[in-house]
């Protein structure tokens, strides 16, 4: 009975970490914020499941590598072409959007982990 109880909890816990990849939360990188802010609004623990895959991603012995690396691995060139931090050189504000928030959240995690 307890080997049995083992192994489901076991089975339980793989597939609860297969749910938790980057392509399970989202299946391709981003062409546009607008539909990452509206799956974002639709679900609310993806914000939370997001941060924690990206921030489980790598280690962060160089944060800039590791922003520059969470970034492409979920928006497209073009969609970061198309910003700026600030909004400026007629680009669109990065920083106001929901992406953004998620980003910096899975960064301050990971640097967390890393100085711990």
């Amino acid at each position: 009975m307890k080997t049995l109880l083992t192994s489901n909890l076991k089975q339980a816990n793989i597939t609860q970490n297969e749910d938790e990849s980057l392509e399970a939360i989202l299946p391709a990188k981003l062409n546009e914020v607008q539909q990452f802010e509206c799956m974002l609004l639709a679900a609310d623990d993806k914000n939370k499941r997001l941060v924690r895959v990206l921030a489980d991603q790598d280690s962060c012995a160089h944060l800039g590598k590791f922003c520059r690396g969470t970034m492409r691995s979920v928006m497209t060139n073009h969609l970061m072409s198309l910003h700026s931090i600030k909004g400026q050189k007629a680009k669109l504000p990065f920083r106001e959007t929901l992406l953004y928030k998620v980003i910096k959240k899975a960064v301050k995690k990971a640097s967390g982990k890393a100085h711990k």
